[in-house]
């Protein structure tokens, strides 16, 4: 996959115009650039604060 996403660089607007069709072949090579880095960061942790619940812990400590 590292060799496909190599190619990147070298898409440039220029080619681009020249041929088109390589614009879904750079789309379809930044989706697996996405892919490549959620699977390597498994180690995170999303945090989201939900104001009900605060609110809730809030209270019952007081």
């Amino acid at each position: 996959m590292n060799n496909q996403l190599r190619l990147r660089k070298f898409m440039n607007e220029l080619l681009l115009d020249q041929i088109p069709k390589l614009v879904d072949m750079l789309r379809s090579l930044e989706e697996l650039s996405l892919m490549q880095v959620q699977a390597q960061s498994k180690n995170t942790i999303v945090v989201q604060q939900l104001p009900g619940l605060r609110l809730a812990i809030c209270k019952y400590k007081n």
